[in-house]
Order: C-alpha cells, then sequence, then structure tokens
C-alpha cells in the first residue's frame, strides 16, 4: 500500500496536474474515472496534434508514435510562419501579374514602394474590398512560393537575418548560457545551430520550405512534398 500511494503520488505530480486536475478537481472523482478521464484528455490531445499535422501536409503525422508526434509539433510554429509568408508572395504575385497583364507600361518598382502621399488609403481600400478574396482563392495556401530577394532590399534583408541570428545565439549568463529558443528542453544540452540544422535535414518525414525534394508547377513555383 505505501508503494502504490508513492506512485499515486508520482502519477499526480507528473501527469494528472499538468493534465489540469489540481487536487481539488481530483477530489470530485474516484480514482478509477479519474484515470479514465485523464486518458481520454491524452487521446484527444494526440488526436488534435494528428490532425493539425495533417491538415498542415506533415508526412506520417497520422501513424507515427507519440513522441515524433512531438517532434512533428515542435516544428508548426516555424512552419505556420512560412507557410504564412509562402500564402502572402502567392497572392501579390497572382495580383501583380494581372494588373501587369492589362497595365504592361505599369512600373513594379514604382507601385509595390507605396501609395502616393496624396492618396486617399481608406478609400482605395473600400475599393478592392472582396477582390481580394478572388485573389485568395486562386492561391494553394500549402505551396512554398520562391523568395527572391530585389537588389534595393537587400540592405533590408541582411539587417533582419542579423537580428534572426542574433536571437538564435546562447545568452550568457554567468558560468551557464541561456538558450533563447523556447525548443530546448531543460534537460537537453543545447544545440549547436549547425547540429539543429543537421537534425532537422536528417527529419526525412517532416515537410519544411528547405526540404531539398520539391516539385515545380507549371508556373515555376515549388511545392513541399504532400502529406498522406
Amino acid at each position: 500500500m505505501e508503494t502504490a500511494e508513492q506512485h499515486w503520488d508520482l502519477l499526480n505530480e507528473n501527469i494528472l496536474e499538468p493534465l489540469g486536475y489540481p487536487e481539488q478537481r481530483r477530489n470530485l472523482f474516484p480514482r478509477d474515472d479519474l484515470l479514465q478521464l485523464a486518458g481520454d484528455d491524452c487521446k484527444d490531445l494526440i488526436s488534435a496534434s494528428r490532425k493539425i499535422c495533417y491538415n498542415l501536409n506533415i508526412k506520417r503525422s497520422r501513424t507515427c508514435d507519440v513522441r515524433k508526434l512531438i517532434g512533428k509539433m515542435d516544428v508548426l510554429p516555424e512552419l505556420v510562419t512560412d507557410l504564412q509568408a509562402s500564402s502572402a508572395r502567392g497572392a501579390a504575385a497572382m495580383a501583380l501579374t494581372m494588373c501587369l497583364a492589362h497595365t504592361p507600361g505599369l512600373d513594379l518598382d514604382e507601385v509595390t514602394t507605396g501609395v502616393p502621399p496624396d492618396a486617399d488609403v481608406g478609400a482605395l481600400l473600400d475599393a478592392v474590398s472582396g477582390y481580394d478574396t478572388r485573389i485568395a482563392r486562386r492561391i494553394r495556401h500549402e505551396e512554398f512560393y520562391d523568395k527572391v530577394v530585389l537588389a534595393a532590399d537587400e540592405p533590408l534583408e541582411a539587417e533582419l537575418q542579423k537580428e534572426l541570428d542574433a536571437k538564435a545565439r546562447p545568452a550568457e549568463s554567468g558560468a551557464q548560457f541561456t538558450w533563447t529558443s523556447s525548443k530546448d528542453a531543460p534537460q537537453e544540452e543545447p544545440k549547436t545551430s549547425t547540429a539543429a540544422s543537421e537534425e532537422k535535414e536528417s527529419e526525412e518525414d517532416v515537410s519544411s520550405p528547405a526540404e531539398g525534394a520539391k516539385e515545380q508547377d507549371p508556373e515555376g513555383k515549388t511545392s513541399p512534398a504532400k502529406g498522406e
């Protein structure tokens, strides 16, 4: 009985508490029912994670074990950011292509720098309302569109890259290093950027914009390998 109580205390501390079952709530249920509820919550969480990965075209997300599923979920913030940027570039390319097709003399460099100082931005936004949806429906939001940096934007891009590199580096505090990335678990050794990159490349079943195996579509756009 003493051993069983010790195990129950460990179960409460390491599983039930993180799942949202504090002592006050645990006292409302018999132990068997409490374990059943906690198990159902775990199954629901796993099922929701698999659906999210599957909808974002992360391969083998519906058949992998939980540990691999956690790894796939860990890359989702970066993947979603890349998808957002990709969709934005795709919609912009579609809109500019339509404008250029109807107005061949359009100066793309001029029109993409902003609106004239005397323009009524509010009225212009009202005028294009609804047409943005028409363009958005034409875009495959699961595809990755190659990013091209214009010569005029290279200084800004280089400055942004420096900021991103600075955030990725560990900040020294006394004799210890504090990593800015939330991905590094406290019990794990800090990974260098090279090791993290190699590990990411070795993960064959996770879709990524850096993934080597991409297919070209007729318009010259690249898309990641599809999920199941």
